[in-house]
């Protein structure tokens, strides 16, 4: 104790007590901060698919082929930021394989219900997620992919990423060798073709995780 607070004890009291309630503020403001914090969703998400979609009266977004096609989205790191994490949402119809980064994160086979992945991210200057999306059936069908993604920084500053046009999509039933590494050449590939926004026919709302991260 210091001969101060002896002189002047009802300093030495309003100091302690200013210093409590710093520390409940902060406390509280901690607990309010992880609170709102929001939820990862498909809401500003779009169904998407190659451009080889086709009309159809029973289908209004169209019918694609049989079989397997890739989509690729690089996610630019913005200038003086390092990438952490990515908490992933994606359902596709009919079944898939998630990459990110060059490696697989996880596969899925029920449309009607989003997986979520939470995954760590290399350090670079950019990020790749791939996706090889197959649609099943015997005879052309609607098929479509839909994603969320939220890219968090070290700096704990957030980039939202979903399915729209800014994918990448290959109008081929073959898979390219190594297309989910980093320095695969997609440039020869179509923009993805926007189908319905989530929620919208003909998939209907899609049952999503909490925020996988």
């Amino acid at each position: 104790m210091l001969a101060k607070d002896v002189l002047y004890p009802s300093r030495s009291l309003e100091v302690s007590t200013r210093l409590r309630d710093m520390k409940i503020i902060t406390f509280l403001t901690l607990i309010l901060a992880t609170s709102i914090s929001v939820a990862l969703d498909l809401t500003n998400s779009f169904w998407i698919w190659t451009n080889e979609l086709t009309p159809s009266p029973d289908w209004p977004t169209g019918i694609a082929p049989v079989g397997a096609r890739a989509f690729r989205r690089v996610a630019i790191t913005p200038p003086d930021k390092t990438p952490l994490s990515a908490s992933i949402i994606i359902a596709v119809d009919d079944q898939y394989t998630l990459w990110v980064d060059g490696n697989e994160v996880g596969t899925g086979v029920d449309y009607q219900t989003a997986q979520g992945y939470c995954v760590a991210l290399s350090p670079y200057c950019y990020n790749v997620f791939a996706v090889e999306a197959t649609n099943g059936g015997t005879v052309p069908n609607p098929a479509g992919v839909l994603a969320a993604i939220e890219i968090t920084y070290t700096d704990g500053s957030t980039q939202m990423v979903v399915s729209d046009s800014s994918w990448k999509a290959l109008n081929s039933p073959t898979i390219p060798t190594g297309f989910e590494e980093f320095n695969f050449d997609d440039s020869s590939w179509s923009a993805a073709t926007v189908e319905s926004p989530s929620g919208g026919s003909p998939w209907g709302p899609i049952d999503t995780p909490s925020s996988p991260c």
